[in-house]
């Protein structure tokens, strides 16, 4: 594990806020499989936090959730402008690319905490073994 100081921890943090990632989603229509070059927005954690800001949150879905995300951090690779001018173009998307689009911005956002759940069991000194979890079968009695 890379051990970071204060400048280094703040000069990284600014970098990855400013970088476009490239990624290449995959996803499948009409049993064809297809990629896309895209470009993933790292987002701030008062972007990711004030995302839904003067929204009313009884109201907000998990499509509301998705296409924002889709909206705020995915772009065109060739221009480096958002894919999206719009929610409503975002819903107008086919759902198989919208899903492709999203977990490519997972991967750089990790908004479902993968990385932090991976951190957990690096950190936990569990042995990671399933096989160590799996208990001896018990001797079966010898049939006379």
């Amino acid at each position: 594990m890379k051990k970071l100081n204060t400048s280094a921890l703040l000069a990284l943090s600014g970098a990855a806020l400013s970088d476009l990632v490239p990624k290449a989603p995959k996803f499948i229509i009409n049993d064809e499989q297809m990629e896309a070059d895209v470009l993933v927005k790292s987002l701030s954690y008062d972007q990711v936090t004030h995302m839904f800001e003067g929204c009313d949150a009884e109201k907000i879905t998990v499509a509301d959730v998705v296409k924002k995300r889709v909206l705020l951090t995915v772009f065109n690779a060739e221009t480096k402008e958002p894919l999206f001018p719009d929610l409503e173009a975002v819903g107008q998307t086919h759902p198989a690319i919208i899903n492709a689009l999203h977990d490519a911005s997972d991967e750089v956002n990790d908004f479902l905490g993968k990385n932090k759940l991976k951190l957990k069991n690096m950190n936990s000194g569990a042995s990671s073994s399933s096989a160590e979890l799996v208990a001896k079968p018990l001797n079966k009695p010898k049939r006379k």
